[in-house]
């Protein structure tokens, strides 16, 4: 089970976020988007920094590859 720091955070505050909507289904609606709009750009930024960590692992790893050939 892979866990993701923060996600229950963000989804809890997207998810109590005021709606000005009256009526249940809409307020449902309204939520239901919010909260899957604030995951994405959420999830996309989680993405990005597992690139860029995986991205410098790939580097370091070249630079040992390289001093130990010398």
């Amino acid at each position: 089970c892979v866990k993701f720091t923060g996600f229950k955070k963000v989804k809890r505050c997207a998810w109590s976020q005021q709606t000005t909507h009256h009526k249940p289904l809409h307020r449902l609606i309204d939520k239901l988007s919010r909260t899957t709009l604030v995951l994405k750009r959420w999830a996309k930024n989680i993405c990005s920094k597992t690139k860029l960590k995986f991205h410098m692992v790939l580097d370091i790893i070249q630079q040992l590859e390289v001093v130990r050939e010398h």
